[in-house]
């Protein structure tokens, strides 16, 4: 199919399907939603972004009238985060896995720099070693401050060789089909600074805090289990994750994860190289 002079595949024509019917199922209303969402298991990642909706049109209903004017913006904000929520999953047939033709690979290769040539995605990993607390504490505050109002910063950490694969792919954090709940993308709610006494060492540089943050990381990643895993906080990706998507993991100290489940709606292999903005090197070695 050639519009204007330009080719378009399967899954290009899948994406712009996906969009139209995430816009319509806006229009059509909230039972309509609803009614897809309770017969259809498919759609699991759309009821997670539709559950602010439901709260907040139980907050309209119950609350005082001097607080409606508040709680009907809250619902309209509610219906809205809906539409980009679907529209966002609707991306991720773009985030298909290599299992598909050498040209599919291929696009997802260039819809990858091109996110990243967009600013929408860590261009190269930043090295952190030698940054001052305070420094590093305002460039992370900065990233979070670019999440949607729907999203969370969250913090996968892994090794620098991984990190630097991870960048060079520019097709995003691939999932994980073992462990909790048979698999999914796992992530740390805890920054690198979680721990640090900004008043008081806020002037430390990094590379001497490091040793201190690698003991606690790692228990809080691995438990006991951390033989031969030495190395795997010696980076960090910079994560923006759908609230609705994420699930906390019992036993591991604020671990949370985007289940198998989500992204096996539509066949993804990947956590996309565009909601990961940034991507530090924290090991001095």
């Amino acid at each position: 199919m050639v519009i204007y002079g330009r080719q378009f595949t399967v899954h290009s024509r899948l994406r712009v399907v996906a969009v139209a019917f995430a816009c319509v199922l806006t229009i059509l209303g909230r039972q309509a939603l609803l009614f897809v969402v309770g017969k259809q298991t498919r759609w699991r990642g759309i009821a997670a972004c539709a559950g602010p909706i439901r709260r907040q049109k139980t907050q309209l209903l119950n609350s005082p009238k001097e607080e409606i004017t508040v709680s009907r913006k809250h619902f309209i904000d509610g219906w809205s985060s809906l539409a980009l929520g679907s529209m966002g999953w609707a991306g991720w047939l773009g985030q298909l896995g290599t299992r598909g033709s050498g040209q599919d690979v291929s696009e997802l290769d260039e819809a990858g720099a091109a996110a990243v040539r967009l600013g929408l995605g860590a261009e190269r990993v930043e090295d952190a070693r030698n940054w001052e607390l305070t420094f590093f504490s305002k460039t992370l505050d900065s990233v979070r401050q670019r999440c949607p109002p729907s999203s969370q910063l969250l913090f996968h950490y892994t090794d620098l060789a991984s990190a630097e694969v991870i960048l060079s792919g520019r097709r995003g954090l691939r999932l994980s089909r073992g462990g909790y709940k048979g698999g999914g993308v796992f992530f740390s709610q805890d920054g690198p600074l979680a721990d640090q006494d900004l008043a008081k060492n806020g002037s430390m540089l990094w590379k001497d805090a490091f040793p201190a943050f690698q003991a606690k990381q790692l228990q809080r990643n691995y438990g006991s289990d951390i033989l031969g895993r030495q190395n795997k906080v010696d980076a960090v990706l910079l994560c923006i994750v759908p609230t609705g998507m994420i699930q906390l993991i019992p036993d591991r100290s604020n671990a949370a994860f985007i289940p198998l489940d989500y992204f096996e709606v539509l066949s993804a292999n990947y956590f996309p190289i565009r909601n990961i903005p940034r991507v530090y090197r924290l090991s001095p070695r």
